[in-house]
């Protein structure tokens, strides 16, 4: 290895991340303010998936990658790899915060 980091090979990619990467880390943020009474984690993790939920297409079935600058979800529709753990999360943050919108969502989806 050389240490020098390489550019991504297709256009645009530098600025799409996963559905999966994007709406798992709630339940470790939410823990981490709990244990610590900092509510900066929380509320980081609360951004990201608020941002995600605004752009939940129609048929309230993200797609597998989104724009990390707008939240928009685009590419393949799958309950697969990528996409699975969005709908799994949802349960999970209904369950551990008791927000209406994880469990609108997530009937919805």
């Amino acid at each position: 290895s050389t240490g020098v980091s390489h550019r991504p090979t297709c256009p645009g990619c530098s600025k799409m991340s996963s559905l999966s990467e994007v709406t798992t880390i709630q339940l470790e943020f939410n823990e981490l303010t709990r244990l610590t009474k900092d509510p900066k984690y929380k509320e980081s993790s609360d951004r990201a998936m608020s941002t995600v939920l605004q752009h939940v297409p129609g048929d309230h079935l993200p797609r597998i990658y989104v724009d990390v600058n707008s939240g928009v979800t685009s590419g393949t529709l799958t309950l697969g790899a990528r996409g699975d753990s969005y709908y799994e999360y949802l349960l999970k943050q209904w369950i551990q915060t008791g927000e209406r919108r994880y469990q609108e969502e997530y009937l919805a989806a």
